[in-house]
């Protein structure tokens, strides 16, 4: 398991240039047995990071200016990620694919909905909807409303 790995065989393998997936897999165990900041770690030790001090302001702008995960920067540090993120405050921050959370799209396209569409879309499978009759979910329930007698 993961706490069979020793830091001095993550810093050999990290030494040689591999990633923390290729790591692992030398290893024996999986990317998330080995975990982003023991391989972080490693990547200090063998001075692919550099050490930051611990400190807020240093924790902002590596997180700001270099992008880098709160394992790398707990790393860098020597803090533990939930005290990183701490002294990195209450601001929003977003490392990774796609649109920033509370950002409009950067696309061209619509979801097909105009925004009066969406505002009240909090009450989907909730039941009825003012005046909407329920859909009928069963083949009996339709039989039933459609009115054929047979």
């Amino acid at each position: 398991m993961a706490t069979d790995i020793s830091q001095s065989k993550v810093d050999q393998l990290v030494k040689k240039g591999l990633s923390q997936a290729k790591v692992a897999e030398k290893l024996g165990v999986t990317p998330g047995q080995l975990g982003m900041l023991r391989y972080g770690v490693a990547l200090v030790n063998t001075g692919k990071l550099k050490k930051a001090p611990a400190t807020a302001k240093s924790v902002k702008d590596l997180r700001d200016k270099q992008s880098l995960r709160w394992e790398f920067i707990a790393a860098m540090t020597g803090l533990s990620v939930a005290k990183v993120r701490e002294l990195y405050g209450n601001k929003e921050s977003y490392i990774g694919r796609g649109r920033k959370p509370g950002q409009a799209t950067t696309s061209g396209r619509s979801s097909g909905r105009s925004a009066a569409g969406r505002k009240n879309t909090g009450n989907k499978g909730k039941g009825n909807t003012a005046g909407k009759p329920a859909r009928a979910r069963t083949r009996a329930e339709r039989a039933a409303r459609s009115g054929n007698p047979s």
